[in-house]
């Protein structure tokens, strides 16, 4: 909810803090069994929540069915 918490500033990379300077952003990486294959980021200017708890849902579905889809596609 706030990028520029002291432990959140801490693990962003530079490029990242001079170049997007969000306020507030997510992430929601896609984990398949060899690791990390992707993610899905959104950000905003201001402070705060991004999603409603509903908005959250829907994201956590999609993420997971993504990974799914993926997961179909190297059988």
């Amino acid at each position: 909810d706030n990028a520029s918490a002291p432990n959140i500033v801490r693990n962003l990379p530079e490029w990242y803090r001079n170049i997007i300077a969000a306020q507030s952003f997510l992430v929601y990486p896609l984990i398949a069994a060899e690791g990390c294959i992707g993610l899905f980021y959104a950000d905003k200017k201001e402070k705060g929540s991004m999603l409603t708890e509903e908005q959250k849902n829907f994201i956590e579905t999609l993420r997971d069915m993504a990974i799914q889809a993926m997961k179909l596609k190297h059988k």
